[in-house]
C-alpha cells in the first residue's frame, strides 16, 4: 500500500494544493494528515473559513479523484473547526483517526490491508491554549501557568478562560491509551505528538515528546507511528525518521510558505521504501 503524509500545513492553502498534487502524481491509495490542519488563531471564525474554502476544495479534489484522505486534528485547531473536520467526515469527504481501529481504505480485504489509529492530544506546551492537550502521564499533575484558555461558545470571539484544574480533572495520555483494546494485525498509529526521546528535539527543550506514548508504542508495536507536532525537530535533529523498537516513526516537518514536506511510504517494502520530499507550486 502506498501512502502519503503531511502535517502541520497550519491553513496554508498552496501547500494544500502542493500537497493534493504530490498525492495524485505518486498513485497513492491513502493520504493521511497529522494534526495541526489550520493556522493558529486566537478565534476560531478565521478556520472555520478555510475549512469551508480551501480546505473543503482540497478534500472535493481529492475525493473526485478517489483518493481516501485520513486525518487526525492538532493543538492548534480550534474546538468549533473539529466540529467542522467532523461534519465533512459525516459527509464522506475525510475520516478521522481515533482509538478504535479502522482500515486505511474503507472495504479494504486485500492481504496488505492496514488498520489506522488516531490520538491528537498533546502534552502541556508552554502555549496558553489548553483545550487540546492533556497530562502525561496518569501521576503528572499540571503546574500552570495560569490562566490559560479554551476556545469561547462564540467563534468570533477570543479565548475563555479554563478552570485552573481542567487538565487535572481530565484523563492523561497514559490513561487513555492505556484503556484501548489489543489492535489485530499490521497497523498504522497517526499521532500528533511525537514520542518521548524521538523525533522530539525542539528549540527551547532537549525533549518534549510524550512519554505515555512512547510506553504504548513499544508495547503494542505499530508498523508506523507518524507524527508532527514539533516543528524543528528534523531539521535540529538532521533526520525524519527514527526507530523506536520495531516501530518506524516519521516526522516530514511542517508546510513552509508555499511548500509542504511530505514522506511517501511503500508498506510492504520498508524500510527501504521510505521517501521525503518537498512540493512546492512548481511540483517536484
Amino acid at each position: 500500500m502506498k501512502l502519503v503524509y503531511a502535517t502541520d500545513l497550519h491553513g496554508d492553502a498552496a501547500a494544500y494544493e502542493a500537497l493534493a498534487g504530490l498525492a495524485l502524481r505518486e498513485g497513492a491509495h491513502a493520504l493521511l494528515l497529522g494534526g495541526d490542519i489550520f493556522a493558529y488563531s486566537r478565534q476560531a471564525a478565521p478556520q472555520l473559513a478555510f475549512a469551508a474554502g480551501p480546505f473543503r476544495r482540497f478534500l472535493l479534489r481529492l475525493r473526485a479523484a478517489g483518493l481516501p484522505v485520513v486525518a487526525i486534528h492538532g493543538n492548534d485547531d480550534r474546538a468549533a473547526a473539529v466540529a467542522l473536520l467532523r461534519a465533512f467526515a459525516a459527509e464522506g469527504l475525510l475520516r478521522l483517526a481515533g482509538l478504535r481501529p479502522q482500515p486505511i481504505i474503507p472495504g479494504d480485504v486485500a492481504t496488505d490491508s492496514l488498520t489506522v489509529v488516531g490520538y491528537p492530544f498533546v502534552p502541556p506546551t508552554p502555549f496558553r491554549l489548553k483545550e487540546h492537550e492533556r497530562r502525561d502521564l496518569a501521576t503528572d499533575r499540571y503546574p500552570g501557568p495560569w490562566p490559560y484558555f479554551v476556545s469561547a461558545p462564540d467563534p468570533a470571539a477570543p479565548w475563555a478562560a479554563a478552570a485552573p484544574d481542567l487538565l487535572d480533572r481530565l484523563p492523561s495520555i497514559e490513561e487513555e491509551l492505556s484503556a484501548t483494546p489489543p489492535i489485530a494485525g499490521p497497523w498504522v498509529l497517526l499521532a500528533h505528538s511525537p514520542p518521548w526521546g524521538v523525533l522530539d528535539r525542539a528549540a527551547t527543550v532537549e525533549r518534549a515528546g510524550s512519554q505515555g506514548l512512547r510506553a504504548w508504542i513499544v508495547a503494542r508495536r505499530p508498523l508506523l507511528a507518524l507524527h508532527g507536532h514539533i516543528h524543528e525537530a528534523p531539521d535540529l535533529l538532521g533526520r525524519w525518521a527514527e526507530r523506536l523498537g520495531g516501530t518506524i516513526c516519521l516526522n516530514p516537518g511542517p508546510a513552509r510558505g508555499t511548500t509542504v514536506q511530505a514522506v511517501i511510504v511503500e508498506t510492504t517494502k520498508l524500510p527501504h521504501s521510505l521517501r521525503h520530499t518537498r512540493s512546492g507550486p512548481s511540483g517536484l
